[in-house]
């Protein structure tokens, strides 16, 4: 809890820094990057949170987890937390601009899981069909998962339309075991 408080703050004050400078676009995509690079790869927080390795080889592997060609706002971003010895805390805080940014633009969030990648033209359509229902610009993720065996799951902010084969079969198998 404690630790994410911490990340609340530095997002919050690194917000107001790239406001200032009109680069919370920019960083916006840089942080989401970051905690890309970082999700499921355990191995990667690891390395920065052992105390063995280099504060100068754990900001390397930030900056790249960040991108090839990083801003500026990013390098401060770096400065600040290495000079205050937060980066165990740099994905949480990462993640946590995203959110703030995204409260602040008045974004939503959806992410499309499907089975197979969809045509361009029917992520489009499913675009601007969300943006038409909500009133609001949308940040769309798209990630394919074919444990799904076919459908698509679709979680926009807190809500979910789930119609994955895997689901409906799980579902259906859970009906037919209640019926025995």
């Amino acid at each position: 809890m404690k630790s994410n408080k911490i990340a609340v703050r530095y997002a919050r004050a690194l917000l107001e820094f790239a406001l200032e400078r009109n680069r919370e676009g920019v960083l916006y995509e840089e942080m989401k990057t970051l905690a890309a690079s970082f999700s499921g790869e355990l191995e990667l927080q690891q390395v920065i949170e052992n105390p063995t390795i280099l504060r100068e080889d754990k900001q390397k592997l930030i900056r790249i987890a960040g991108g090839i060609n990083v801003s500026d706002a990013f390098d401060a971003f770096l400065r600040l937390i290495f000079g205050n010895k937060r980066e165990v805390d740099a994905v949480a805080i990462a993640e946590q601009y995203q959110r703030i940014y995204r409260r602040h633009k008045g974004m939503i969030t959806a992410k499309l899981t499907s089975a197979r990648p969809l045509p361009p033209d029917r992520i489009d359509e499913l675009k601007k069909t969300i943006v038409g229902t909500s009133g609001k610009s949308v940040d769309f993720i798209e990630i394919t998962d074919a444990s799904l065996i076919g459908g698509f799951v679709l979680d926009i902010d807190f809500e979910r339309l789930d119609a994955a084969v895997s689901n409906q079969l799980r579902r259906m198998k859970k009906q037919l075991m209640a019926k025995d």
